[in-house]
């Protein structure tokens, strides 16, 4: 007699049975946190706002301001209140687009390496002009300049001492130098460093 098992699903691979393809994430993301972006298709379009976070596994954008849901609350420690709350569902990357800095109108973006050469930098396809990066900012450490110095700490003055005087012998030297002084080293480098400590 076969036994029930739900959690033997979760072995199971999926299988898409539709003829339709489901939408995959973009092999290279052109749309970072922080970007402002509009929304191309779907029944929100023309809808602008900020990416508030990016689900890389599944190619989907939280955009603030869009495709909001109403949902009820229980309580809980942090709201013992509860109620009904909005919150933003996520948006598929291929939905949206950035907005180009000139004619403020949505754009496609091509990659192109900067003036040094090492780093790659956001180029609209409407006017050619750099698409800049918002400034990164975590949300989960303080501001620096408000951040007090707790007593765990490290300090300063540690990094600032010199502990360590450069030679020209090679590690082993330097180990052997250390450990046994009565030790003479026969190398050219022994006798460089005994010349360099004698002037």
């Amino acid at each position: 007699m076969a036994t029930r098992r739900p959690w033997m699903r979760m072995l199971r691979p999926l299988r898409n049975n539709s003829k339709n393809k489901t939408a995959q994430p973009p092999r290279r993301w052109s749309i970072v946190k922080g970007d402002t972006v509009e929304i191309i298709n779907g029944p929100e379009q023309g809808k602008r706002g900020k990416v508030l976070r990016k689900v890389m596994d599944r190619g989907t954008l939280l955009v603030e301001g869009v495709r909001m849901v109403r949902r009820m609350v229980p309580p809980t420690k942090e709201n013992p209140d509860g109620g009904m709350y909005q919150f933003e569902t996520p948006v598929h990357v291929s939905s949206v687009s950035l907005i180009d800095p000139i004619d403020n109108k949505p754009t496609k973006v091509r990659f192109e390496k900067d003036e040094n050469g090492k780093r790659a930098i956001r180029i609209s396809k409407r006017s050619g002009k750099e698409i800049e990066k918002p400034k990164w900012v975590r949300d989960d450490l303080p501001d620096r300049e408000k951040y007090q110095e707790m007593p765990w700490d490290t300090r300063a003055q540690p990094f600032a001492e010199q502990t360590y005087t450069p030679t020209v012998l090679s590690f082993d030297e330097e180990v052997i130098k250390a450990c046994c002084p009565s030790v003479q080293l026969n190398s050219s480098a022994a006798a460089t460093a005994a010349k360099v400590s004698s002037n």
